[in-house]
């Protein structure tokens, strides 16, 4: 563990022993989502970690993820490795999926999310190590030779499509609202395959999220530069209109 992280996760538990958290709720294990399990007896909660966004499971004592729907609801507490602190809500995203949104990503820190279920509240704590494999700023000799292209297809809602298969004009208004948190998007192309849409340089999200309002769940083409890295593809968007606008 990084030296930086031992001091607050010690202090945490302290915290947590003063107030009565159960401090024996450790990672261990993949969940069904091929996230990271911490105990939370008689459930189990499941962290999965995308860039800035952490996706959250509650598993059932037979293994099964539970409905969560708008019963479950709770806060993030994060530290990062540099000592910075972030206070997080975890909110519903769907049937099954609870999600927070971190100030950074691919950054190493230890966060304690307390949930509550059923009118009772539960506390978990899990680290978070960020290794090279985190990042895809530029290609590698490995990567394919990135180039301009235009993809055609359906602008979607990344966290809603892989996770619960929400797309759609019956999706937009959930859309819109994690575009303007930040979420990430991409292009369902008309061959199946998904490009991550990623802002220029080191730009915020939510900068490159604000240009994609009006396209949202629609049919479109966009030009832009293409970059391959690990079966996993992502573009940068210089030009994106509705089908029909734009020529190969």
């Amino acid at each position: 563990m990084n030296i930086l992280l031992k001091p607050f996760l010690f202090a945490l538990m302290l915290i947590a022993s003063a107030v009565g958290w159960n401090t024996g709720a450790l990672a261990h294990g993949a969940g069904p989502h091929g996230g990271q399990l911490v105990d939370i007896a008689p459930y189990h909660l499941e962290f999965q970690v995308a860039g800035n966004m952490i996706h959250l499971y509650v598993i059932d004592e037979a293994g099964k993820t539970m409905m969560i729907q708008d019963k479950v609801t709770g806060k993030l507490l994060v530290q990062y490795a540099d000592g910075t602190k972030q206070d997080a809500t975890i909110a519903p995203m769907g049937p099954e999926t609870l999600m927070a949104t971190l100030d950074r990503k691919d950054s190493a820190f230890v966060a304690i999310a307390t949930i509550t279920i059923g009118g009772k509240t539960y506390t978990a704590r899990y680290s978070h190590s960020a290794s090279a494999s985190d990042h895809m700023t530029q290609p590698s000799a490995s990567a394919a030779v990135p180039g301009q292209k235009t993809v055609k297809g359906q602008l979607i809602d990344m966290s809603c499509y892989i996770t619960h298969g929400s797309q759609g004009e019956a999706h937009k208004s959930c859309a819109r609202e994690c575009a303007l948190k930040g979420l990430p998007f991409g292009i369902l192309a008309e061959d199946g395959t998904i490009y991550q849409i990623l802002p220029k340089g080191h730009d915020d999200p939510k900068t490159i999220n604000q240009t994609l309002l009006d396209y949202l769940e629609e049919k479109v083409a966009v030009q832009g530069m293409v970059f391959e890295k690990n079966g996993v593809r992502v573009l940068t968007i210089d030009k994106i209109e509705k089908q029909g606008g734009m020529n190969d």
